[in-house]
């Protein structure tokens, strides 16, 4: 399986040239249950470190503008990406991460929609609610805190999975929004002590 030896390339990679440091369980992933992996998003290798930390393989989320170079659209395709357009309200690529959740699959997605070089609980999107509520996913909340410099510390938080199920009811975009930034909320207070 290819997800398998691109991931095992990397864990090479990152265990020569980092110091990577858990801290925290990573999640154990329950079968036939879908599972949300929800990080702050600050270096390219963020969805690479997480998937390291955890055996099954995680389908991520990538802006939709890494698929237009075709040799990385054919590894990105092949290790199970979904391709999001993200100026356009994307409903078709959450449609098929919804799908994959509600078959047990574990998918990752950044609150914050892009790499940002600060917390700010602001930038939370209103999908990563959407998906969370819709697919009935348990969310897994994970902070990375690094300089990412060659041979420094890259410090992996992991906090308590939960779900979202004692939300019910019709729920307004304000609603989606709040709890978006619940959990970024989640998220940001993990590790602060090593931000960078």
């Amino acid at each position: 399986m290819l997800y398998n030896a691109v991931k095992f390339i990397f864990k090479i990679y990152f265990s020569i040239f980092y110091n990577i440091q858990i801290h925290g369980i990573p999640p154990e992933i329950i079968q036939n249950r879908g599972h949300l992996i929800c990080c702050n998003h600050r270096h390219w290798s963020d969805p690479i470190i997480l998937s390291i930390c955890i055996k099954e393989p995680i389908h991520w989320l990538a802006k939709i503008e890494l698929f237009k170079n075709s040799i990385l659209k054919r590894l990105l395709t092949s290790v199970h990406a979904i391709a999001v357009d993200r100026h356009a309200g994307d409903m078709k690529s959450l449609r098929i991460a919804i799908k994959e959740l509600k078959d047990g699959t574990t998918v990752g997605i950044f609150p914050e929609g892009t790499r940002l070089k600060r917390d700010d609980i602001n930038a939370a999107k209103p999908g990563i609610a959407l998906l969370a509520m819709k697919s009935n996913a348990i969310i897994c909340p994970a902070a990375i805190r690094s300089s990412f410099k060659l041979f420094s510390t890259i410090n992996v938080y992991w906090g308590e999975p939960y779900s979202l199920e004692d939300r019910n009811g019709r729920l307004s975009s304000e609603d989606y929004e709040k709890i978006a930034k619940e959990i970024l909320n989640k998220i940001y207070t993990m590790g602060c002590e090593d931000s960078i």
